[in-house]
């Protein structure tokens, strides 16, 4: 368990991180909106989630984001 949350700590920095490189509000605004989408579609395929859903493991069905 311990590896797992240090994954997941790291993969958690590295999203702020890029996130928080902008300039000013809206820089980082659409950086927040491109990372979302690349976090998302990193998981895609590994499910038959349609747009504007992800898969959800816990209750087994693509949910809105």
């Amino acid at each position: 368990m311990q590896n797992l949350y240090h994954v997941l700590a790291v993969k958690h920095s590295n999203a702020i991180t890029r996130v928080m490189r902008g300039e000013n509000a809206e820089d980082i605004k659409q950086l927040a909106k491109d990372e979302t989408k690349r976090l998302i579609k990193s998981e895609l395929p590994n499910h038959k989630c349609s747009p504007g859903t992800i898969w959800d493991e816990t209750i087994g069905r693509c949910v809105p984001i």
